[in-house]
């Protein structure tokens, strides 16, 4: 844009306030700002939004580029290279692209934008906005999922319906839920550090298909969710598993132990007094989950469960592990091998339709 640098605009409005301040004025700096200009990239954007918090600024209107006639930023932009370095030259040109960098220009008005005094790191800010990319997609796609499942479940049920005698062993479909009690620590988080282990509620379905009456293989996906309004905190848990199920009075009763390992997807929004988003926290875990219950035919279409299933996460190598106190007394300090900060303990009811 052969333009100053952007160091010339702070020190003006270092001497404008001055002014204001001394004349006991109370006029206003109104800043013109471009956004998707060849060259200009979605972390540019971002760090604009902390520059301009910083300087107490309220970006309610960000220009988009337009290309004009006769302009070397034209220029680039209609050709995707610089034309006296010959240098490729990015340009936002999708909808998509441009409504990105708008907003990450005024993300300070939304109060998430990062608050830095000590310097920027554009690369901390690039990183930064890679989760959020990826908290936007994962949340649609978490909602298309569900959806998905949601509409699947009738057909689904319908299908397996069959006129059996004893509790399926060809393949099923579970779907159920009950209460979730969470016991987080080490890494306590927002949520859990104000709330405590707050009580919630978890959301369950699972397909089997089983290799023989005794053993089964399949997938089970579990929404938990805790809240203590405003402040909410959701997990996704998908996985595999293996389940082992032994049957008696002619197959009608059977009782069933399940192990399994996925991903988990842990996302958390709190609030402070006065705040209108809350600070939104994410992260995702590799997770070990077990699970027990007892299986009862209903009727020839229909069986219940009653289950208990244990999802945790966060395992580490424990470094005061021994096999024994040598002393010979318990020193009250736990020794095994390995430990796990976060444990979510589930215990429900659940419908099964199966053949």
């Amino acid at each position: 844009m052969r333009k100053p640098p952007f160091s010339q605009f702070g020190e003006f409005k270092k001497i404008f306030d001055r002014i204001n301040h001394e004349e006991g004025l109370r006029q206003q700096l109104i800043p013109y700002f471009i956004s998707s200009h060849p060259g200009c990239k979605e972390e540019d954007m971002a760090e604009l939004a902390v520059i301009t918090k910083r300087l107490d600024f309220h970006l309610e209107q960000v220009q988009d580029f337009t290309p004009t006639p006769m302009t070397v930023a034209t220029e680039a932009w209609y050709t995707g290279f610089h034309p006296y370095t010959l240098e490729p030259v990015f340009s936002a040109k999708t909808q998509r692209e441009k409504l990105v960098q708008t907003r990450r220009a005024q993300e300070h008005h939304k109060r998430t934008a990062p608050d830095r005094t000590d310097g920027f790191d554009r690369q901390a800010i690039r990183e930064t906005i890679k989760i959020r990319y990826f908290q936007e997609t994962h949340s649609n796609c978490m909602k298309r999922f569900l959806l998905l499942c949601l509409s699947l479940l009738p057909i689904g049920a319908t299908g397996l319906l069959a006129q059996s005698e004893c509790l399926p062993q060809n393949y099923s479909i579970i779907f159920g839920g009950g209460v979730s009690l969470p016991h987080v620590e080490g890494n306590r988080n927002d949520f859990f550090s104000k709330n405590g282990n707050r009580v919630g509620y978890d959301l369950m379905t699972e397909g089997r298909y089983y290799i023989t009456p005794l053993f089964a293989a399949g997938l089970q996906y579990d929404y938990l969710r805790m809240a203590r309004l405003p402040d909410k905190a959701h997990l996704h848990c998908i996985r595999p598993n293996i389940t082992y199920r032994p049957l008696w009075s002619n197959g009608n009763q059977g009782l069933f132990l399940s192990f399994g390992i996925g991903y988990m997807n842990y996302q958390e929004r709190t609030y402070k007094r006065g705040e209108r988003n809350g600070h939104l926290f994410h992260k995702g875990y590799c997770g070990i989950t077990f699970a027990a219950g007892y299986e009862f035919r209903i009727s020839r279409k229909l069986s219940g469960m009653i289950r208990c299933d244990f999802l945790t996460a966060d395992w580490f190598a424990n470094p005061d592990a021994r096999l024994y106190n040598t002393d010979g007394y318990d020193d009250g300090v736990d020794h095994s091998w390995f430990k796990n900060n976060i444990t979510f303990f589930n215990l429900g009811f659940a419908l099964q339709f199966g053949r």
